[in-house]
């Protein structure tokens, strides 16, 4: 996996950036990532945009709050 979910990724060609929420591997070897802006556009939620991963590009590296330590629930 080139991005991990969390990071802050760029599109290179129209500059849409915002944070991995998702990656798709299709049967043809096509990945798509998934991003979520983190802007507002009039007060409103701009909607999320998928895109290969050749055209994008690392913003920064992020830490997904959601992702458990081992991979699996918790049993506790």
């Amino acid at each position: 996996m080139r991005y991990k979910l969390g990071d802050k990724l760029r599109d290179r060609i129209t500059g849409f950036d915002g944070i991995v929420t998702a990656r798709v591997e299709w049967l043809n070897g096509c990945v798509r990532y998934l991003i979520q802006p983190q802007k507002l556009k009039d007060g409103k939620q701009i909607e999320c945009q998928y895109f290969d991963e050749e055209q994008l590009e690392l913003a920064k590296l992020g830490k997904n709050p959601f992702r458990l330590p081992h991979g699996g629930p918790d049993r506790h």
